[in-house]
């Protein structure tokens, strides 16, 4: 190419359709497909944290009974403890105090008070006796609230009490009353002071196994068929066991939670009755997501491809059609300066050879016949891609027809240098319409004069057989290919370059010899002839009319 051109290169339809496809379809809904798997990916996750946030709020609701409990014990501790004698020598004969109290004392300016027949005196002295008297100190622990999971792996979890030392004066600075815990080696001990009006504290020793009968009465349900809930205490242990074959790991819980600061290492805990059911249901519900979005990228290709099979089906005939036009226009452009050219020079009268004219008389006439069957063939195919119409005809002899059709061509056959034959086994006997069986006839010796070389032949054979009258259009052309041997009956079908380059044609010869043929009840087939060319078959069921039958019994 010479500088300063530009060669541009046109993208083929099918190509720009299929890209186009792959741009609206195919990447939307792949990338819609990986949002959604993503989102399964992830749906093991939201379903955990469901069935996490319920039993969060179950663990938040009995801790918080407990913590409701415990203010209702020390209100009822501190009407207990005003019935205490504030003259120690009374107090020493006391013995009042509820199912909780095990042991009570006074302190009067400091000097503690204890009953002398109590088998928990000793147990008090030794634990709280200096602290009461202002000579010692003891863990006072703050809240600071958290709920959190155990994982497998974690063995121990910060605790989300904060204790202080502080001795019994810097508490009473702060408080009037309140229930106090202490952390040994045998466990938790808790006991109870309030201050008194006349300046005096009293007090008790806590019952432990009251303390956690009390506890048990508020719990929830312990086992449902989803979770087991109890109570730890400082050592771990539950307050409330589900009758179970198989115990949880107690150190392991789902979720826990730590109650309060009277309540020091007592945590509320959930353990799952089956650890793998909600595992399962996400895995489940991850495979639904999977499967919905499987089933719907297939919908939407499958869709895609079917829209695009139609539209590059409808472009395939809109050009086929398009060819059609340009081709029909050239078809009927022929045949008609050929009998212009023809008629103006019979006209002028200058050729004076009689036998030239006769010439030039018979062209005319050939190609006159050649516009009319291309005319035939495409009212044909306008007919036929309207309303289906039944065929209606009378008796005929198919070889007589074919016979006066191969004459009627002959000239035309003969201008193209083409040797041609006519054999018949005898009658043909069909029903049809004359007219309509004639334009199959021509269609077929037309196809083979097209793609018959110069010098070959086309041969006619009639016949009947298994109660068909058979007509046989044989040349010696180049024959169609395997490939486009189920296509050639399509409207507007030409077959490869090859085949057509040096042929005219609209496409619908085949097509409507066809069509006539089948609303006949027959049929037009091809089959490849022996040593190259193609052999075209019309086929009619044959009719017997009486006096054939009356001759055959005869």
């Amino acid at each position: 190419m010479g500088g300063g051109k530009h060669a541009f290169v046109r993208i083929p339809t099918s190509v720009s359709l299929i890209l186009l496809f792959l741009l609206a379809v195919l990447l939307p809904s792949v990338i819609l497909s990986m949002l959604a798997l993503r989102a399964a990916d992830r749906e093991t996750l939201h379903v955990e944290g469901r069935l996490e946030s319920a039993l969060m709020s179950e663990v938040n609701m009995t801790a918080s009974r407990i913590v409701d409990l415990m203010r209702v014990i020390e209100e009822e501790l501190v009407g207990e403890a005003s019935e205490i004698p504030a003259n120690p020598s009374l107090f020493s004969r006391w013995s009042g105090g509820g199912s909780l109290s095990e042991c009570p004392f006074l302190l009067v300016d400091d000097q503690l008070f204890l009953p002398a027949l109590n088998a928990a005196r000793d147990r008090l002295q030794s634990l709280f006796g200096r602290f009461l008297q202002g000579r010692g100190e003891i863990p006072f622990y703050d809240s600071i609230d958290g709920v959190y999971r155990r994982e497998p792996n974690n063995s121990s979890e910060p605790s989300s009490m904060v204790a202080r030392s502080k001795g019994f004066d810097e508490i009473r600075e702060e408080l009037q009353a309140g229930v106090l815990p202490w952390l040994s080696e045998e466990g938790m001990e808790l006991f109870f002071w309030s201050e008194r009006m006349d300046g005096t504290v009293a007090g008790f020793l806590l019952n432990p196994g009251a303390v956690r009968e009390r506890i048990v009465d508020v719990l929830p349900v312990v086992l449902n068929e989803t979770r087991i809930l109890t109570v730890l205490d400082e050592r771990g242990e539950p307050l409330a066991v589900p009758a179970i074959p198989e115990m949880p790991d107690w150190h392991l819980p789902y979720l826990k939670r730590e109650i309060a600061p009277v309540l020091p290492g007592w945590e509320v805990g959930v353990w799952l009755t089956d650890p793998s059911a909600a595992a399962d249901r996400a895995r489940s519900a991850a495979r639904a997501v999977w499967m919905l979005v499987g089933v719907l990228f297939f919908v939407i290709a499958a869709g895609g491809a079917l829209i695009l099979w139609m539209m590059t089906s409808e472009m395939r005939l809109a050009r086929r059609k398009t060819t059609f036009v340009a081709n029909l226009s050239h078809e009927l452009k022929t045949p008609l300066t050929s009998i212009r050219l023809f008629s103006e020079m019979l006209l002028s009268g200058r050729q004076r050879d009689e036998e030239r004219r006769r010439e030039y008389l018979r062209t005319m006439v050939s190609e006159a016949e050649r516009l009319s069957r291309l005319v035939e063939n495409v009212l044909a195919s306008s007919r036929d891609g309207g309303r289906k119409r039944g065929s209606s005809g009378e008796p005929l002899d198919l070889a007589e027809l074919a016979g006066e059709t191969l004459s009627q061509m002959a000239p035309g056959l003969s201008r193209s240098g083409l040797e041609f034959s006519f054999s018949s086994e005898g009658r043909c006997q069909v029903t049809g319409d004359p007219g309509e069986l004639r334009q199959v006839l021509m269609n077929l010796l037309s196809n083979a004069e097209k793609y018959s070389s110069d010098g070959r032949e086309i041969r006619v054979v009639c016949r009947s057989e298994r109660g068909c009258a058979i007509v046989e259009v044989l040349d010696r052309g180049a024959g169609i290919p395997s490939s486009q041997q189920g296509r050639i009956f399509q409207e507007f079908f030409r077959g490869d370059n090859s085949l057509t380059a040096s042929s005219s044609g609209a496409g619908l010869g085949l097509s409507i010899a066809r069509s006539i043929a089948r609303r006949h009840g027959g049929d037009v087939t091809y089959s490849p002839r022996e040593g190259g060319g193609s052999v075209f078959s019309l086929s009619l069921p044959l009719c017997y009319d009486n006096d054939a039958t009356q001759g055959v019994e005869e």
